[in-house]
């Protein structure tokens, strides 16, 4: 700050206690008819603290007499002024507060009848939207978005301009031939032959055909990516077709679109998360959330009068945002006496491990180089304001679970320092993480440093200049900070000194907050006054701790401006993508002005100044300055002197914006009341403003994301639209909408739509009361329109003049029938005053769809007929759309293991659906899964920057093979080939037991394979124990064994599928010597299987399975020595293996698992070598070959909703493996030895690797 060195300057916080002189109220500890007052006068004329029982604590926030204290450090050639916190009457805390100083009214510890910290539910994290939409049944979950990649667009060759036909005009596209998949990635594009025909005024009918076009292949990724189906018609050069009766009858069947009324609007609710709920402190014993007491403070009704509940359910109302609304991630700076850790309220809070201090004083007054950050063992706080306003913000039971990021240098006994220098190096050493600063402290409101600063050199333009206006400049307009300032507690009419930074440069408004507080609530707070138009009211009375542990009442601006900063916690949380004037635009924009307040609480009353307490008054107030205030007749229109209207919102010279409205700044905007609101939602998938919009004013909506408008709003500027989604729920108003770029939509009503770019979707059954004109440039006539969903329909009160593409995307998701492979037809659009011109293109972005044909005909009645025969002016947009084979579709993208047999399944289901359809016996649970299958296919779609639609090769692989269930067989088979490996193992040992042999044996084995399109990672590990003997010249053996196997299987793109086999086995054989080189080994084993499967969907439910894994086998040895150390033992081998599954079904949300089948019979051929180096160490090797000779793995299933039986295969059955070994035997002891080996199985798509230790000994 800029200080003359002549002056003597104070700094101070910004509260005052209830210097009340009451009697039955707030601050003191009296009860019942008489009046136990405590009055503590503050010789500098600030508030006063009181404690019952214990000496006063001063801590004022305004002065009215100024108090010499050491100079303050200017910049230029001047000495610095020490900004600090006098201390006047001695009291329990060492002192009171006076110049500029933090008064804590009446301070009294609480008693036990103060509502419990529990009763406020703490909160959580993010802003959790729940959409209770019915278009999203829970019966077959919605499918993972795949990862976003590189598209190829669309090019669709536009025909020229149509001249406006308004007789009944038909537009038809053919069916697409279905051709061979091709087996490259290349792209492959979908065009149009078009046909030129004469034109024609009656029926206009055009026929064209598409074929698939084979394109090079591009080298930007391994998977193609499929242009869109994109029939365009030009309806001025079509061939002239007359009208056929009979080829109405042919049509496809018409089907009503949804009215309205069978529509559910979603339901964006902010609900409690149970996450956030565990996750908060617990709060100081005998305080409210948000620790505001503005009853209790001043013994009346106040907070039902301004918020319409009683102190504690506010309380509680304030408490739970935290439970809805994420914080824990939020930063925020205090700028104040410094944070004491261990003050009650901030146990256990998120608090940052220091805080700033002056260390070089003055250097710390022109540079942040005299700044350094200390521990809080370091440096103690100076004084208790510090901590209590964090306590608001941040402490345990406050209004947020931000981290804290404190400074010390406002109090006297702090080392000073200039205050927006701190507030520049807390967010540079955050790295730009702290935008949030509460500044609750102030000068004298003398105006001196407003006279000091305008001697600075600063340019507005450029920010270029010394001092603090240079330093605001960059926060506010470089840096997005946001700034909380009181405006002080000298009981003034009108604010002061850095409360008017905005005068300095207007812009600084996009940053910057004042805060007064109701003199209902506080009578000694400066009024906002010529800072009327940045600034608002908060509640002032709060009740919280000291840092000695006390429970104190007091009252200011300063902790009025602290609520304010806990609410812009709250709304940067639940809108991360605001900037700092979105934060200013929402707190202000959702105070409530005092003729809301009125017309809420008609009979309120205010209170009145008099000079004396009437006899028959007992409860009173009375203030620093000896003025005496009961409650009056003055209602609470007198508030509203000197107001004015600020674009649609009544503004006050008293108390600016209005009354803070926590609850609903957390809802959104609360209308629009500047010139130039930017709404970019870029980075949030989903926000949603609740509150009924007003103001005279509008916006813009840019950047990705969608945003909710869910009130009834009348806001009169225009709502512009340039990118993401904007979703209208309710009525809008008046508002005109300019629709450039991205996505309107919705399920209420707007008014006039003007449209140049972007898209207008029915999906909501949108009405425009009044005109929708698309004017469309020539160049973007494919790349935007009108998106339309089958079965809603967008209603336009006047006339509809069309350009641009007509895209369908989806189908209704109600109990309306499908879109068939025969065809379905309906109305998606009707203009009740005609439709001028039509749209110059169409196709369908859901590669499951074929848009055949668009016709505009005039108003249709649910069966298809014209309501007035008579009619000749066309109001409906008519279209017809038929399915696709999803093996048409398949075969689109690049191959993918499974992908074939799950189109085909799906083809068989849908043929089913089609035929009930057509038989009227469709079940809605048929109707959920196959409109939640087609809007699956949709989500495949990818937009390039035109909103030029392309298959995503990715998006479609991932969705088979999140419908795939094949994984539950390949499961299953999983475990037969590591049994298979067991038995081998198992065989060996018959083949060359001793008699009375012992052995324990485990191994790891780690095995990848690679199928088209995925890959798929299995790790097991397994511990057996065998035993053998020798009975009347055969081997016995019985070995048992446990395993447990991991499989993932992953599109290379993410989805994932994942199971644990457990498996516990028991194998018995035996072996006969059937000459001195041939031996035969017989055995069988028995198995139990448990299975915990999860698949890859979204919603997912995990499944437990189980069945029994039987299993025999022969083999046959033949040992030859070809030396005294080495030896070969060829041999054949033969098992058979076959799974039970246990008689239960399964449901994964997706698939039923109904039964699993799994038989193989398998040969192979061996060698085995040994090689003996001396007498206790052997080198093994080993060569094998096994190839199934019969082999079946399938599971019986059928698609939850369905009940059309189907079969899906394991994937690659039938492979031969092949496999190689090298091991060593150590001997140790007489008959006991230790294996060590390694083995690699191999086939054309996977590898393996096994290592196996073993140790045998003899009993």
């Amino acid at each position: 700050m800029i200080l003359d060195k002549k002056q003597n300057f104070s700094l101070k916080p910004l509260s005052v206690a209830c210097l009340l002189t009451m009697s039955i109220s707030g601050c003191s500890s009296g009860s019942g008819s008489q009046s136990s007052t405590v009055q503590v006068t503050d010789v500098l004329g600030a508030e006063n603290v009181s404690q019952e029982d214990q000496p006063t604590t001063n801590e004022g926030i305004g002065s009215g007499v100024e108090q010499p204290v050491a100079p303050s450090a200017p910049i230029t050639d001047q000495p610095p002024v020490n900004l600090e916190l006098d201390h006047g009457d001695a009291s329990s805390n060492g002192g009171g507060l006076s110049g500029g100083s933090t008064d804590h009214g009446n301070t009294s510890p609480t008693e036990d009848s103060l509502l419990d910290s529990n009763d406020a539910v703490p909160s959580d994290d993010a802003t959790v939207l729940e959409n209770n939409d019915v278009n999203q049944p829970d019966t077959i979950p919605t499918l993972e978005s795949p990862p976003s990649e590189v598209e190829q667009p669309v090019d669709v060759v536009a025909p020229p301009v149509a001249e406006p036909v308004l007789t009944d005009t038909v537009l038809v596209d053919s069916a697409i031939q279905d051709i061979e998949a091709p087996q490259d990635t290349s792209d492959i594009e979908m065009g149009s032959a078009i046909q030129e025909p004469e034109p024609s005024q009656n029926i206009l009918e055009v026929e064209t055909d598409s074929a698939f076009l084979e394109t090079p292949a591009t080298n930007d990724e391994a998977a193609a990516e499929i242009q869109m189906d994109a029939a365009i018609i030009d309806a001025a050069e079509a061939e002239e077709h007359y009208f056929d009766p009979a080829a109405l009858l042919q049509q496809p069947s018409y089907v009503a679109p949804v009215s309205a009324e069978q529509l559910s609007k979603p339901q964006y609710v902010r609900a409690v998360q149970a996450e956030l709920q565990n996750a908060q402190p617990q709060a100081s014993a005998g305080t409210l959330a948000g620790y505001a007491v503005m009853d209790s403070s001043n013994n009346s009704n106040l907070t039902e009068a301004m918020y319409g509940l009683n102190e504690a359910d506010y309380a509680a109302e304030l408490g739970a945002l935290k439970t809805k609304i994420d914080t824990r991630n939020m930063h925020v700076g205090v700028i104040d006496t410094g944070i004491d850790p261990n003050n009650p309220d901030l146990n256990n809070v998120n608090l940052h491990d220091s805080q700033v201090v002056c260390t070089q004083n003055p250097l710390c007054y022109y540079s942040e180089q005299g700044l350094e950050n200390l521990s809080y063992t370091d440096h103690q706080a100076s004084h208790d304001h510090g901590s209590q306003m964090a306590a608001i913000i941040a402490g345990n039971n406050g209004l947020s679970n931000a981290r804290i990021y404190g400074s010390d240098s406002i109090d006297s006994g702090s080392n000073g320092g200039n205050q927006f220098l701190i507030i520049s190096k807390i967010n540079r050493d955050s790295q730009g993480e702290v935008k949030i600063f509460n500044n609750s402290w102030g000068g004298d409101n003398s105006g001196l440093w407003t006279q000091l600063t305008r001697n600075e050199r600063y340019d507005a333009a450029t920010g270029v200049g010394n001092g603090d206006l240079a330093t605001v400049h960059d926060l506010i307009l470089n840096r997005d900070v946001l700034l909380l300032k009181a405006t002080g507690n000298e009981g003034l009419d009108n604010s002061s000194d850095e409360t008017l930074l905005p005068d300095f440069n207007p812009r600084f408004k996009e940053g910057f907050i004042a805060v007064s507080a109701p003199r209902e609530d506080f009578s000694g707070a400066n009024l906002c006054g010529d800072a009327a138009e940045w600034c608002l009211a908060a509640p002032s009375s709060t009740q919280n701790y000291s840092n000695s542990g006390q429970l104190q009442n007091y009252k200011g601006t300063s902790p009025a401006t602290a609520r304010v900063t806990g609410t812009a916690v709250l709304v940067k949380a639940a809108y991360p993508w605001m900037k700092n004037h979105n934060l200013v635009q929402t707190i202000l924009g959702t105070a409530k002005d005092f003729d809301e307040i009125r017309a809420e609480s008609p009979t309120y009353r205010g209170i009145v100044q008099v000079d004396e307490v009437p006899e028959h008054i007992w409860s009173y107030w009375r203030d620093g300055q000896g003025n005496f205030y009961i409650e009056g007749e003055a209602a609470w229109e007198n508030r509203n002197r000197n107001s004015r209207d600020h674009h649609g919102k009544t503004i006050t010279y008293e108390s600016g914006w209005g009354l803070l409205d926590t609850v609903a700044a957390t809802q959104g905007y609360g209308g629009f009341y500047w010139d130039d609101v930017q709404l970019d939602t870029a980075g949030t998938p989903v926000s949603v403003f609740s509150n009924d919009l007003k103001g005279n004013k509008g916006f813009t909506k840019s950047g990705e994301g969608k945003l909710v408008f869910t009130g009834n709003n009348q806001y009169l500027g225009d709502s512009i639209i340039r990118g993401g989604v904007l979703e209208i729920n309710g009525n809008n108003g008046p508002s005109k909408f300019q629709l450039h770029a991205g996505e309107l939509t919705g399920y209420g009503s707007i008014s006039d739509v003007q449209q140049t770019g972007g898209w207008l979707n029915n999906e909501g059954n949108l009405t425009i009361t009044g005109n929708y004109s698309m004017q469309i440039a020539a160049d973007q006539q494919q790349h935007a329109g009108f998106k339309a969903r089958f079965g809603n329909l967008l209603t336009v009160t006047g006339t509809a003049n069309l350009a641009g593409t007509l895209n369908l995307f989806d189908e209704v998701p109600l109990d309306q029938p499908l879109i068939t492979a025969q065809g379905s037809q309906t109305t998606v659009l009707r203009a009740q005053q005609g439709v001028q011109r039509e749209f110059d293109a169409y196709r369908s972005s859901n590669p499951l769809f074929e848009l055949t044909q668009v016709s505009y005909r005039p108003e249709l009645n649910a069966t298809g007929e014209p309501v007035r025969a008579a009619d000749t002016i066309n109001t409906d947009v008519v279209i017809t759309a038929k399915r696709k084979s999803t093996e048409t579709v398949a075969a689109l993208a690049a191959e993918l293991e499974g992908r074939t047999q799950v189109a085909r399944n799906l083809d068989v289901v849908l043929a089913s659906l089609d035929q009930k359809q057509q038989l009227e016996t469709l079940e809605d649970a048929e109707k959920v899964f196959a409109n939640r299958l087609f809007n699956n296919f949709a989500q495949t779609i990818r937009y390039s920057n035109a909103a030029e639609s392309t298959v995503s090769t990715q998006a479609l692989n991932q969705l088979f093979h999140q419908l795939d269930p094949s994984f539950y067989a390949n499961t299953v088979l999983n475990v037969a080939e590591e049994s298979s490996k067991q038995e081998r193992q198992f065989a060996q040992r018959l083949a060359t037991a001793q008699p009375k042999q012992l052995w324990f044996s485990g191994d790891y084995q780690s095995y990848d394979m690679d199928y088209v399109g995925l890959n798929s990672e299995r790790r097991s590990h397994h511990q057996g124990v065998g035993v053998a003997t020798k009975l009347a010249g055969m081997t016995l053996a019985a070995q048992a064994d446990f395993s447990q196997l991991n499989l993932d299987d992953a599109v290379q793109t993410g989805s994932k599928n994942s199971s644990q086999s457990k498996a516990y086995a028991l194998t018995m054989g035996t072996a006969q010597q059937l000459n001195r080189d041939l031996s035969v080994a017989a055995w069988l084993k028995g198995m139990q299987v448990d299975v915990d499967a999860q698949r890859g969907h979204a919603q997912a439910q995990k499944i437990q399975f189980d069945g029994q894994m039987y299993a025999a086998g022969l083999r046959l040895d033949y040992s030859y020595p070809l030396s005294q150390k080495m030896q070969i033992q060829p041999y054949l081998d033969a098992s058979f293996q076959h799974y039970v599954h246990a008689e239960q079904t399964q449901q994964d949300g997706v698939n039923s698992l109904d039964d699993l089948v799994m038989q193989r019979w398998n040969f192979g051929a061996g060698l085995q070598a040994n090689y003996q180096l001396n007498p206790a160490w052997q080198l093994q090797g080993s060569l094998y070959y096994s190839q199934p000779i019969q082999e079946k793995a399938y599971l019986d299933t059928h698609y939850v909703g369905t009940a059309e039986k189907l079969k899906f295969d394991a994937w690659h059955a039938d492979q031969g493996q092949y496999h190689a070994a090298l091991g060593s035997q150590l001997h140790f002891g007489q008959h006991s030895f230790i294996n060590l080996n390694y083995e690699y199985s191999g086939r054309s798509h996977s590898d393996s690797h096994r290592v196996q230790l073993a140790v045998t000994t003899r009993f």
